[in-house]
């Protein structure tokens, strides 16, 4: 049978429950101003159950919301009888009224994903040949293993993927650590904005550090001063991340670190001129310096050519040749 349309009491809707509430962090502004000058119109998908008065909202939770804000009083509504609408049908309609208006968040995608498979039994195969296109994502196992651990995250990691503040791998990657390490790191990576290969640079020197050293994240994050960093008012966005980069490379690498500072230091005692430039080996792994050099005349020819004769002489060249 289909659905009977009338103006419906928002008395008569059971607010409370969200059973098929798929929208996360919402952006009400443009709704807000569509429903107080002109009301709703798209009605919403109502369902009535046996033994229940109060009818179930299956999409439109956030216009019932506006029209109680903007206090309007009823809502146009489809109503569906539960007897003929079952479960499955009304999950799969909220999913499809919502794609035919945005495209899905990572955290209702997840939601969406997690729902179809663990509450009515889908199969990952057809999750992956039907569900994952439809949803804007890899049609992968791998992506649906991906968005099973994202559902279960904390909401603040949740939140910050949404907003754009996290990637959805870095999010993840936080949601493996407990307590202070989760909270220290989640710092870190939210208050700064970090681009994708920044944050798995990032990443990657805190898990090695951790590994070598047999310590927590929050430990190495201590080392680098994360509180001092953070709260330097002095510094840019920018110039924080490089900042921690720094110092998370010189833990992570202390003796490279270090050859590395003795080696700018050598340099400048040197004084080359701009058009010369002295190159260690990679990692100061080798046995040769490498000398470039830019001219475009005879003049900046013979500049250069002097410069590197002086060098040869410099008491600063034996703090070279230690490196190597």
């Amino acid at each position: 049978m289909a659905p009977t349309f009338r103006d419906v009491p928002l008395t008569d809707i059971a607010l409370e429950d969200t059973r098929w509430l798929l929208t996360y962090r919402p952006q009400l502004d443009a709704l807000r101003r569509s429903i107080a000058q002109i009301g709703v119109v798209t009605p919403v998908q109502l369902r009535s159950l046996p033994g229940r008065e109060a009818l179930q909202i299956v999409c439109g939770f956030q216009r019932v919301h506006v029209c109680r804000e903007v206090g309007q009083t009823t809502v146009p509504a489809l109503i569906h009888n539960a007897a003929e609408f079952p479960d499955e049908q009304a999950f799969l309609l909220a999913v499809h009224e919502n794609l035919g208006c945005r495209p899905l968040n990572v955290v209702e995608t997840g939601r969406a994903l997690w729902r179809l498979q663990h509450e009515f039994g889908y199969q990952v195969s057809t999750l992956v040949q039907e569900f994952c296109p439809l949803l804007g994502v890899p049609p992968r196992r791998d992506t649906l293993a991906m968005y099973e651990a994202f559902v279960v995250l904390d909401e603040p990691l949740q939140a910050a993927t949404v907003d754009g503040r996290l990637a959805m791998s870095t999010a993840l990657w936080i949601g493996e650590h407990e307590g202070m390490d989760r909270q220290e790191l989640a710092r870190l990576f939210t208050e700064i904005k970090l681009g994708s290969n920044r944050a798995r640079e990032f990443i990657a020197y805190i898990d090695d550090i951790c590994r070598r050293d047999d310590c927590t994240a929050s430990a190495v994050l201590h080392r680098v001063d994360l509180e001092g960093v953070l709260g330097d008012a002095k510094l840019s966005g920018p110039q924080k991340i490089e900042r921690f980069r720094h110092r998370l490379r010189q833990e992570r690498y202390p003796q490279l670190s270090s050859h590395e500072e003795r080696f700018q230091t050598a340099v400048r005692q040197l004084h080359l001129p701009g058009q010369v430039r002295l190159r260690p080996p990679p990692s100061f792994d080798g046995s040769d310096y490498q000398v470039t050099f830019n001219f475009h005349n005879r003049e900046v020819l013979q500049q250069s050519a002097q410069s590197l004769l002086d060098a040869a002489s410099a008491a600063a060249l034996a703090e070279l040749f230690e490196l190597l």
